[in-house]
């Protein structure tokens, strides 16, 4: 089964450097790697040359798009979706440092399953303070983070504090998630009236259940989450909350229009 990651950056470079190795270090035939880069100014295009010298055996595609600034995670999600041509699709972020060979575990679920949507089920959530703490062999081997200091428990009326690293268990968005690319495809994609980010994954995984898709968030899928900077979701939130609760949302997004095109 050929396996197409895609990765939707904005000015996170450094991030995606240390996001990618852990993504192009594993053991695994990958048949493409897709950067999509929603119009951001800083040096991603030279991180990405980089890896490409790195992991040469990868292939690595980079796609910049004209946009004005990191306004729709969800267009960039669908530009990756629509230049695919994997059978399967890994959808992951820069920040994300991925535990072990977790590509060859989302691949075993979709071999034992043809309707499934799988996302890492473990998250740990690194803050500002404790990302400071962390050395380069923490980041080339993210299973030793947990270890540095004590891990919380994210559950309900938590808090996070900047020299926290927290765990949130059961977690279904797309930090390391796949699907396969018909299933996505048939239900329109992500939705691109959610502006920057929120709500999103879960609108994506409500339209797969209606399809007949099973949504699976697997534990033994584990990632690190890195802090990062602010990039005005909050003013959108709620925004976005309501455009997942509205009753007349079609079933299937985008309907009527080309939905993923390349500004």
């Amino acid at each position: 089964m050929k396996i197409s990651i895609i990765v939707t950056t904005y000015n996170r470079a450094n991030h995606l450097n240390r996001g990618l190795y852990t993504v192009l270090s594993q053991d695994i035939d990958l048949h493409e790697v897709i950067i999509i880069d929603d119009g951001g100014n800083d040096h991603t295009a030279k991180i990405v040359d980089n890896l490409r010298d790195q992991f040469p055996k990868r292939n690595i595609k980079y796609i910049y798009n004209h946009n004005f600034g990191y306004t729709n995670c969800c267009l960039a999600k669908n530009i990756g979706i629509r230049q695919a041509t994997g059978e399967l699709l890994i959808f992951t972020e820069p920040e994300v440092l991925h535990i072990g060979e977790v590509i060859k575990a989302h691949l075993n679920w979709h071999k034992e399953g043809t309707h499934l949507f799988v996302s890492s089920g473990m998250v740990y959530f690194v803050f500002a303070g404790a990302a400071g703490k962390l050395t380069l062999e923490h980041l080339k081997n993210p299973e030793l983070i947990p270890s540095i200091q004590k891990v919380i428990e994210w559950k309900d009326g938590y808090q996070p504090q900047a020299e926290d690293i927290a765990v949130s268990r059961k977690v279904s968005a797309s930090y390391c998630a796949s699907v396969r690319k018909k299933d996505v495809v048939a239900i329109g994609g992500y939705d691109e009236r959610y502006k920057v980010w929120g709500w999103e994954d879960i609108d994506v995984q409500s339209r797969l259940s209606i399809s007949g898709v099973k949504c699976v968030s697997d534990n033994n899928i584990k990632v690190v989450h890195l802090a990062h900077g602010y990039t005005g979701c909050f003013e959108n939130w709620e925004i976005n909350k309501k455009l997942h609760e509205n009753p007349d949302k079609p079933m299937v997004a985008n309907q009527g229009k080309e939905w993923g095109i390349i500004k």
